[in-house]
């Protein structure tokens, strides 16, 4: 144990009541009156104590300063492997160990050592001790030129007992090339989180009005955030447990086996439900979708719509006063970019109530994402638009979306029948397949411009980010003799082998 003056200035500036330097003063100990600490075992490279509760409880912590070699670093592993032997209170060691646990761990300089990182995770992994997860920065130590994840704490499994949600924060390096770390073994946020959504819950219902479902939309996320925060720190206490008894007979392994199929079946019955909700709407897609729209309504063929239009397509070069003309769309990366609000306003129309309506909204934007940087979790974001593809609703909710577009561009040419395209069939005005819908109308400036600026609209008001320009892909008139639709040449006449010669050669008809 140490008395430098130093210490004693940095206890008196900080207001600490008590201080204790070892390890050469490379480990320095603080602490206040209101609890007390019994240091049992210091050496070259650590120090530890047993931090004392006026409540009774207490627990035990390591501060470890360990050597740059991995030679260096054998008499620290052995030190803890003495403190493991004897351990039966929660542990904790924090401090500097200098030396990576990943290849991931470090940027910059030479290649990280796998032998170094083996007998880190080794001795670890005996002393029944693994790495919590942080907050901040992904490294700790720099000198210009390599980063580094060297400092760390570890705790063992009768430490995630008695703390499940502990939290360690990398906070900014200021004048060290290391990063102090925050450990904090109490947090309220879930609780508060979740009061703050039940009041906000009470509040909708109550008054019903938009206000309130702003309010309830913004409490939601916030709460399902913070849930995923403390069920990070539950499955980490899990692994601990898993590394001692999950490959035993033990009831903490059969523990596992049922909260998993608890877990699955609780899984399997929300994908349920969200079936049965599109097998229940697509009972009211024929009757509520327009007949030009054939894909994803049941009962309808997209086949219906290609052969449609091949017989339209002949009508192309017909000989009129204001010609012909056909618009092929292609609304970029649709589902991914709808806006909630249009969708909601489209149900609204289509006369859900406002209870139906709250439930689907819940089940297209509660959606997360988890980005990895470098093979490692980076935090959580939420959605704010589109649709998850795969989701049973997702084609049923674009198909209200679509129906939008379609019914304006009627209403467009009903108001000027010129602008419906000519053919001896009957008007027309557009087939929809999937997201790719076809415009079937008059080669007209006026005609065309008042199409551009629909699109306009639609596009800035249903889907984000797709201007007009981008969404009308091509333009077919008289001088084009056919387009490929769903991957089949649509020909002006009658079709001829050189119609389909390039793509029966292409690669992918293989």
């Amino acid at each position: 144990m140490s008395d430098f003056n130093q210490l004693e200035v940095v206890k008196h500036f900080l207001r600490f009541d008590k201080a204790a330097g070892f390890a050469q003063d490379k480990i320095w100990c603080l602490w206040g009156e209101e609890f007390g600490i019994v240091f049992i075992e210091h050496a070259e490279q650590l120090a530890h104590a047993r931090i004392m509760f006026r409540s009774g409880f207490s627990f035990e912590s390591s501060g470890v300063y360990a050597k740059c070699t991995r030679v260096g670093r054998r008499p620290l592993w052995e030190a803890m492997e003495l403190l493991n032997g004897d351990m039966v209170r929660p542990w904790m060691a924090v401090g500097d160990f200098n030396v990576v646990s990943s290849a991931g761990e470090q940027v910059g300089g030479s290649s990280v050592n796998m032998r170094n990182v083996d007998e880190f995770n080794t001795a670890m992994f005996n002393y029944g001790l693994a790495s919590m997860e942080f907050e901040g920065q992904p490294f700790t130590w720099t000198n210009g030129v390599m980063w580094q994840r060297l400092d760390r704490a570890l705790v063992n499994a009768r430490w995630m007992d008695c703390y499940p949600v502990t939290k360690v924060m990398h906070l900014a390096r200021g004048r060290s090339d290391h990063s102090p770390l925050l450990i904090k073994c109490k947090d309220d946020r879930v609780k508060t989180a979740e009061e703050n959504y039940k009041l906000r819950e009470v509040e909708f219902d109550t008054n019903k009005d938009d206000l309130s479902r702003l309010r309830l939309n913004k409490a939601r996320p916030v709460f399902s955030r913070e849930l995923v925060v403390e069920c990070s720190y539950w499955r980490q206490k899990s692994n601990i447990r898993w590394l001692k008894e999950g490959d035993a007979n033990t009831a903490f392994f059969h523990g596992v086996v049922r909260q998993r199929r608890n877990m699955n079946f609780i899984s399997g019955q929300r994908e349920g439900w969200l079936v049965v909700i599109a097998n229940r709407i697509g009972w009211l897609l024929p009757s509520l979708i327009s007949s030009w729209q054939t894909g994803f309504v049941p009962g309808r063929g997209i086949v219906d719509n290609v052969l449609l239009a091949q017989e339209l397509i002949l009508d192309l070069d017909r000989q009129l006063s204001i010609p012909n003309v056909i618009l092929k769309l292609d609304m970029k990366k649709a589902y991914d970019q709808m806006e909630w609000s249009f969708l909601n306003t489209m149900l609204r129309m289509f006369d859900f109530g406002e209870q139906v309506v709250n439930l689907l909204f819940r089940t297209f934007a509660n959606s997360w994402f988890l980005v990895l940087i470098n093979g490692e979790p980076s935090g959580f974001f939420k959605s704010t638009r589109g649709v998850r593809k795969g989701d049973p609703l997702f084609q049923t909710l674009f198909l209200f979306v679509e129906k939008f577009l379609g019914r304006g561009l009627h209403q467009l040419f009903l108001g000027n029948e010129q602008w419906f395209y000519g053919s001896a069939g009957g008007k027309v005005p557009y087939l929809a397949f999937a997201n790719d819908p076809i415009i079937f109308t008059r080669c007209a400036a006026g005609c065309l411009q008042a199409i551009l600026d629909f699109l306009g609209n639609f596009f800035s008001d249903a889907i984000f980010g797709v201007p007009a320009g981008e969404g009308l892909v091509e333009m077919y008139g008289v001088r084009r003799s056919y387009f490929k639709n769903f991957g089949s040449p649509s020909s002006i006449g009658v079709p001829n082998c050189s119609t389909w010669e390039a793509k029966m050669s292409s690669s992918d008809m293989c």
